[in-house]
């Protein structure tokens, strides 16, 4: 059985990174890092599958936060930023031996919008739980 932080996993790496070259105007490559897998095979395979089908060089941004905010500040009116590969995951964990981090790309975007737009960008307060109520037993 392959577990997900053998380097051997995403042999898809090579035709992920030649789809999106040929479809993206601008492409910054990073890494998902949700289970602690090497960062730096995984990007080779892609960019060689990018450079495969296009002559420049896409950026390849080790920090995904970094790499998020670049793209997003780069797009202009009618540009669409695409950030694949983690999916809903809240978390990464950058060393397989390590802990996990909050780390979720939905939220960093938007504080990056937010940010970019002036927009304050504080973390929102927990909803409260209504309609329950503390029972002493």
């Amino acid at each position: 059985m392959t577990r997900p932080t053998d380097p051997s996993v995403g042999s898809n790496f090579p035709e992920m990174g030649r789809t999106v070259a040929e479809l993206a105007d601008h492409l910054i490559l990073t890494t998902s890092r949700f289970r602690g897998a090497p960062a730096i095979p995984a990007l080779a395979r892609q960019l060689a599958g990018a450079r495969s089908v296009i002559d420049r060089s896409p950026q390849i941004v080790l920090n995904r936060r970094e790499a998020i905010r670049r793209a997003v500040l780069a797009a202009r009116p009618d540009d669409v930023v695409l950030i694949p590969g983690r999916g809903a995951f809240a978390q990464m964990q950058p060393d397989p031996r390590g802990r996990a981090i909050p780390f979720d790309d939905r939220r960093v975007a938007l504080e990056i919008l937010r940010e970019a737009l002036g927009e304050p960008t504080t973390r929102r307060p927990r909803r409260e739980l209504r309609g329950r109520r503390k029972v002493n037993r």
